[in-house]
């Protein structure tokens, strides 16, 4: 059993990234799905917009660091 002081935190610029990439993702997703052409209801589109902007964050958040640690990686080699 691990005390308090030895859990794992996430450090800080995960936070910043996630919701730096949810903006991106929400503005993305919703200019996609506003346009005059998509028969979706209001409701839906809403719905459509949280889910792609939380998914496009995740994805995001997850491989920014992974793609910058690999790029790093073969810049030392």
């Amino acid at each position: 059993m691990t005390s308090p002081d030895e859990t794992p935190r996430p450090k800080a610029g995960f936070w910043r990234r996630f919701f730096i990439f949810l903006a991106v993702g929400a503005v993305g997703t919703a200019g996609s799905l506003f346009a005059k052409s998509n028969p979706l209801p209001m409701g839906g589109r809403i719905i459509v917009v949280v889910i792609g902007s939380v998914s496009i964050a995740l994805v995001l958040t997850f491989l920014v660091p992974l793609l910058d640690r690999r790029g790093r990686e073969a810049a030392k080699k």
